[in-house]
């Protein structure tokens, strides 16, 4: 299980993550809910750190004049650069459901969310 932030991604944590398995065939992929393109507003300085830690560059918009990261999108490209096909997403973005998660962003305070990950004997 790996937790896929910005500095994450600009440490280059998911190339290194798949390089500790021998077959990568098996590997699957699922985000759960992560704080979105429409909300995570960041400055130039980390889509550029992502940008160099991440073999595919980073996935940003810029909106009114604002750059938002995509973490999804730009794991997504990672991903398929290291030849993982299997990738599921919540499409949840921490920050628009209010009522379901916990955004420290969008809140100032946070509770906790819970991921378990199993590995599959066959």
């Amino acid at each position: 299980m790996v937790h896929v932030g910005w500095r994450g991604l600009a440490a280059g944590i998911l190339p290194k993550a798949i390089a500790r398995f021998r077959d990568r065939r098996g590997i699957r992929v699922a985000f759960g809910p992560t704080i979105g393109p429409c909300h995570y507003e960041v400055g130039d300085d980390v889509v550029l750190a992502v940008a160099s830690g991440s073999p595919t560059g980073a996935v940003s918009v810029r909106r009114n004049g604002r750059r938002y990261l995509d973490l999804v999108a730009t794991s997504r490209a990672v991903l398929r650069a290291e030849g993982i096909r299997w990738v599921e997403d919540t499409g949840l973005c921490t920050a628009c459901e209010e009522r379901r998660l916990f955004s420290y962003r969008r809140d100032g305070l946070t509770g906790r969310h819970l991921a378990v990950a199993v590995r599959l004997l066959a």
